[in-house]
């Protein structure tokens, strides 16, 4: 059971995580596209990695899909779309990045599927907003799609 202050962290980490919603970022890749997952074996269709000096409720630095380039990178500077939000682990949200294309949620669905499809997770498009100042944040009601709604196709 999570006590009322991990609750907090988590909602804060969320809030967070929403906040680089149409901002531009630099990605460090930790997985190129085609490499395996170390623990899991499964293979990366895209290349995933990570914000560089940001830290998350998990203690690990903000994980980011970057969809739309169709080789392997090592780095990449691109425009955060959307953020999938774990419902179960609150703490490891996920940035979606491109190069500043428009993806529908079932194209970040079929996409990210490889490894979402084993979370109930959501598409969040928009940033969180803050009650108050001293408030917790709420979820727009409308800002959601579900990931696990959609599965990749062979």
């Amino acid at each position: 059971m999570v006590n009322e202050e991990e609750q907090k962290s988590k909602v804060m980490d969320t809030y967070e995580s929403s906040q680089y919603i149409g901002k531009t970022v630099d990605v460090q890749i930790e997985r190129p596209m085609g490499s395996k997952h170390p623990d899991h074996g499964f293979e990366y269709p895209v290349n995933y990695g990570f914000l560089p000096n940001t830290m998350t409720g998990d203690d690990e630095e903000l994980d980011t899909y970057v969809l739309g380039v169709d080789k392997p990178i090592k780095n990449f500077t691109g425009l955060v779309i959307a953020t999938i939000h774990r419902l179960v682990e609150d703490t490891d949200d996920k940035l979606v990045v491109t190069d500043g294309r428009s993806l529908t949620d079932e194209e970040i669905m079929k996409l990210t599927n490889f490894q979402e499809q084993y979370f109930n997770s959501v598409i969040m498009r928009v940033p969180l907003k803050k009650e108050s100042k001293s408030g917790p944040p709420v979820k727009p009601a409308a800002c959601t799609s579900p990931v696990r709604a959609v599965q990749a196709e062979p």
